[in-house]
């Protein structure tokens, strides 16, 4: 069900932090329920509370945090179980894949939920109050084969080989079912998913470190030359890194 949970700590004010598309959605959990934000999103600003949920994104969006933050809780879940979660709400997630996590919830279980969680000061604690959620809430949909799980880890581990390639170099699998397979669980092809792990990952690096030649790190990401690497950031993230990074 959950891809993973990661813990973001010390975070400064920033405006235009982009939210990527990788075809996982996202709980995400602000430190105190009186935090609000914003996400631009296809010209539009949404204004997101304490707990929101970010859905499967396209391109140029964009989360402006105006306030500090001592810690964020991000929850990631694999694609095929966000229906499983919130049936009712499926197609709205398609058409606003921004939403606070009050419209998704019955408003009984949300109020318990909030005043449980935010009561707990311990990380752990608060924790096992999402478990405790997450369990009342799902509904047990068909698990990702074994294999596919095993080739998308191997899709992240390879990412400037992914670049130039559909499927990872390794995978002794036929090719029509990885294909029909991971657009069934995983909501894209392996090709736009691949496309997207090669930003994440020159995202990260330039990130990092600022004073990297843009020609190296879009040969180390699986890039043919810097023009192709700020072409691709510039369609996702709406500016040029440099534009971007300068700001």
């Amino acid at each position: 069900m959950v891809e993973g949970i990661y813990v973001f700590e010390n975070l400064s004010a920033t405006e235009g932090i982009p939210l990527f598309n990788d075809g996982y959605s996202s709980l995400i959990i602000m430190p105190s329920q009186q935090h609000n934000s914003n996400v631009s999103y296809q010209n539009q600003s949404t204004e997101v509370h304490a707990l929101w949920v970010c859905g499967t994104l396209q391109e140029q969006a964009l989360w402006n945090n105006p306030q500090g933050l001592e810690q964020m809780l991000v929850v990631r879940f694999f694609p095929h179980v966000l229906p499983s979660l919130f049936p009712m709400h499926v197609q709205q997630l398609k058409e606003q894949p921004i939403l606070n996590f009050e419209q998704l919830l019955d408003p009984k279980i949300y109020m318990e939920f909030t005043a449980l969680y935010y009561k707990k000061t311990r990380l752990q604690d608060q924790l096992q109050a999402l478990q405790g959620l997450l369990r009342k809430i799902y509904k047990p949909v068909e698990s990702l084969p074994p294999l596919l799980v095993e080739r998308i880890s191997l899709y992240k581990e390879e990412t400037a080989y992914l670049g130039r390639n559909a499927s990872p170099k390794e995978a002794p699998v036929n090719y029509k079912w990885w294909q029909r397979n991971f657009k069934k669980y995983m909501g894209m092809g392996p090709k736009r998913f691949a496309e997207a792990q090669r930003l994440l990952y020159a995202y990260a690096l330039m990130d990092a470190n600022s004073s990297l030649n843009l020609m190296e790190i879009a040969l180390q990401c699986g890039y043919y030359d810097a023009n192709h690497l700020i072409k691709d950031f510039k369609k996702q993230i709406g500016y040029s890194p440099k534009f971007f990074f300068n700001r």
